[in-house]
């Protein structure tokens, strides 16, 4: 069982829009074609970003992801019930997965790349072929993370608006260090 208390806004997001989804398509329950669409979707989506970083084709993924959950069957009349979405249990596992992903990083929360993980891990049969179509594969995608995330562990709800200053600004004070553009403080007092 997993503990929503656990995941971060982005991964909670993440999750909500599926569901989202799962009721604007009138599908039966949540997949993980819907959570990667989700996960894709966000604003400032640091998967997104990630799987540009891997030079993966970021139009054509998305759009066969869409494409995928456009396509699964829609319901007729109201089967769901009307306290929640029923949930696929390879998503479900793949949610306890992420948990313990976010455990085994020493991690506080789940975080959406751990979501992705999760699935590169376990993907149902329509994720793993669009993996496949597509050339993503977990070891590139844990290198691009850590090229990104470093070695900052996930303390709080929101870790991805520093990943994005770090990929945004951590290089650049390097480059500079490097140039000797940048001088510290103690230098410059000397």
């Amino acid at each position: 069982m997993m503990n929503i208390q656990k995941f971060t806004q982005k991964s909670i997001d993440a999750i909500t829009k599926a569901q989202e989804l799962v009721i604007q398509n009138q599908n039966a329950q949540v997949e993980q074609e819907h959570i990667l669409l989700a996960l894709l979707e966000q604003e400032n989506s640091l998967i997104k970003e990630l799987l540009k970083k891997m030079n993966v084709n970021i139009e054509g993924f998305c759009l066969e992801v869409k494409r995928k959950v456009d396509g699964k069957a829609k319901m007729s009349g109201g089967a769901r019930s009307s306290n929640g979405i029923y949930v696929a249990q390879d998503v479900d596992e793949m949610l306890v997965e992420a948990e313990n992903i976010a455990d085994r990083m020493k991690d506080d929360y789940v975080s959406v790349e751990h979501i992705m993980i999760a699935m590169l891990d376990k993907p149902n049969k329509e994720v793993g072929n669009i993996f496949k179509t597509f050339n993503i594969k977990k070891e590139e995608f844990l290198k691009v993370l850590k090229d990104v995330r470093g070695n900052v562990r996930v303390t709080t709800d929101n870790p991805e608006s520093t990943y994005d200053a770090l990929s945004k600004y951590g290089q650049d004070l390097v480059d500079a260090a490097r140039k000797r553009k940048v001088r510290s403080s103690y230098w410059q007092r000397q």
